[in-house]
């Protein structure tokens, strides 16, 4: 009789954790997908870079536009961009056509729960007759779905600045 009781209270018991483990797992499961999602960046971003430090006078307060194309895979960031535009010292010229120069976009999304999400981006252009190298930091407001902002630092003559990302395109 005994050994009836403590089998009845070791299901029981064993019955009670698991359901407790599910019903755990799937609010844990709501409060990430519905509560604290991944931000949604997968589609067209048009994306200005300002250079506020650069040891190349020339790029001091230089704008940079381009339009970025990225998709999601899980809190993986992949995609392509295009250099459309440049406002410097050097030149103001809008880039169309076989003009534009490509990239290619690799980053991930470093989700926080108690702070702001991070996205890092990096990016690189074949502009400047070569190579160049960008890594893109944005740790903005990420529940707007038009602009997120972030700072960028470059190997192209140690170029620092802003960045915005925006849905619309920037005039």
């Amino acid at each position: 009789m005994a050994i009836n009781l403590i089998s009845q209270e070791l299901l029981v018991a064993t019955a009670s954790t698991v359901i407790g483990g599910i019903i755990l797992t799937l609010i844990i499961f709501y409060i990430k997908e519905y509560i604290f999602p991944l931000p949604k960046l997968t589609g067209c971003w048009h994306v200005r870079m300002h250079t506020t430090k650069t040891s190349y006078g020339t790029y001091k307060d230089m704008e940079l536009d381009y339009i970025f194309i990225v998709w999601l895979e899980g809190n993986i960031i992949r995609g392509t961009c295009e250099k459309t535009y440049e406002n410097s010292k050097a030149q103001k010229k809008e880039f169309i056509g076989k003009d534009r120069r490509p990239g290619v976009i690799n980053g991930y999304i470093e989700k926080n729960y108690i702070k702001s999400d991070v996205i890092n981006l990096h990016v690189l252009i074949d502009d400047f007759g070569r190579e160049s190298t960008y890594l893109l930091n944005l740790q903005s407001d990420f529940n707007s779905k038009t602009i997120i902002t972030g700072t960028f630092s470059a190997m192209v003559a140690n170029q620092e600045g802003y960045v915005t990302f925006s849905k619309e395109k920037f005039v």
